[in-house]
């Protein structure tokens, strides 16, 4: 069996099994009474691990699972991230807003979310997974900006993690390179390895409006 990007593969399985671990404890955690953000957040947080699942197997086994598994294991990555990107913006709206606003802002998120797997239909390119995630994480950055001025605990956590994620993001387009063995996806998979942990941190102070 060849491994065709090993570093690639090591780091997507290792922030894949954060995210799992992270939504299991945010999942089991939380009280009945504020449960449906943090829960929210959680699935976001087990979409992401799904999708570094995919992804890392289709970086490192294409040759051994062959060309229809792996285009098959990459559209559940790259579907795997909007639909993570949708569970942030909802989990944000049940934490945040009014009912209106609430209710608004996840029809936005449903339309974005199903126009995006739409488009992703016929499209691969990682930019494409970019260009819906960051629109939507940027909705959940403003408001949890607003939050914070509120003094709102979880405020501060999420708020560093979607910077972050949005670091990852710009370093994983530039293509900066450290090691002919440590590329711009393993630094990205290990900035996001730090964002899914700041996330996580404010989805344990999470609660419903």
């Amino acid at each position: 069996m060849r491994i065709t990007e090993p570093m690639t593969m090591a780091t997507d399985l290792v922030l894949a099994c954060l995210g799992a671990l992270f939504a299991y404890r945010l999942w089991r955690d939380r009280p009945q009474s504020s449960r449906r953000s943090a829960r929210l957040l959680a699935a976001a947080m087990a979409s992401m691990a799904l999708g570094a699942a995919t992804g890392g197997i289709s970086h490192g086994l294409r040759l051994t699972v062959g060309e229809t598994a792996d285009a098959i294991l990459w559209k559940v990555t790259v579907y795997s991230v909007g639909l993570m990107a949708f569970f942030f913006v909802a989990s944000t709206a049940l934490s945040s807003l009014q009912e209106r606003a609430r209710r608004l802002l996840l029809w936005l998120a449903t339309a974005q979310l199903l126009g995006y797997w739409w488009w992703m239909l016929n499209h691969d390119a990682f930019l494409y997974v970019i260009y819906d995630y960051v629109p939507a994480m940027s909705i959940v950055l403003v408001i949890q900006l607003w939050e914070l001025r509120r003094g709102r605990a979880s405020a501060a956590w999420i708020s560093a993690g979607v910077v972050l994620s949005f670091i990852g993001a710009a370093v994983q387009q530039s293509g900066l390179t450290l090691h002919r063995h440590f590329n711009h996806n393993d630094l990205y998979h290990v900035v996001q390895m730090v964002a899914v942990w700041l996330l996580y941190k404010g989805g344990r102070s999470l609660h419903d409006r």
